[in-house]
């Protein structure tokens, strides 16, 4: 019974048909054009750096591990966090890190190989990263001593009656 309406249809409205006949063929050929066009783009996370010396901000690759080579040759380019509790131009400087040198080379290790699991690896990575205060001639301290929980704990478990901080993005300009 279906098939004789689908005949009847098809006698009456050849073109209707058709063009109904013409969709699949449509939807494949672009199925298939999209898989042989290869995956489509990601871009690389990015996040904020400063470099110490200049004061130059800039936005590079997580991928790259502070401190990186500034204008001087020396390193001393690194990862800059900035927050806000309203607006982006809001914006201050919470911290700047960076890794110790054993640390990056852990992390190159990590990523060729199987990791240690998520955890772990957070608290290894952790374990290896300095921070300090944005203001000139603050000390770099480990992430995980006494001052830099306190830098940290400040920051990521703020004061429950203000509002809370959100990461954000200075003007590059």
């Amino acid at each position: 019974m279906l098939v004789e309406s689908i005949r009847n249809f098809t006698r009456l409205h050849p073109k209707i048909a058709a063009g109904l006949g013409l969709v699949p063929l449509l939807v494949a050929g672009m199925i298939l054009t999209r898989d042989m066009s290869g995956p489509a783009s990601v871009a690389a996370p990015v996040a904020d750096y400063v470099d110490e010396e200049t004061g130059e901000l800039s936005q590079r690759s997580t991928a790259e591990l502070p401190p990186l080579l500034g204008k001087s040759g020396r390193p001393t380019v690194v990862r800059a966090v900035f927050l806000t509790a309203s607006t982006v131009d809001a914006c201050f400087p919470a911290y700047y890190e960076k890794y110790t040198d054993e640390m990056k080379a852990k992390i190159k290790g990590m990523k060729s190989g199987p990791g240690p699991g998520i955890r772990p690896a957070y608290e290894m990575v952790r374990a290896g990263t300095l921070v300090r205060k944005p203001s000139p001639g603050s000390s770099w301290v480990s992430a995980t001593s006494t001052e830099g929980n306190a830098l940290l704990k400040k920051i990521y478990q703020p004061d429950p009656t203000k509002p809370p901080l959100k990461l954000c993005t200075p003007d590059m300009k």
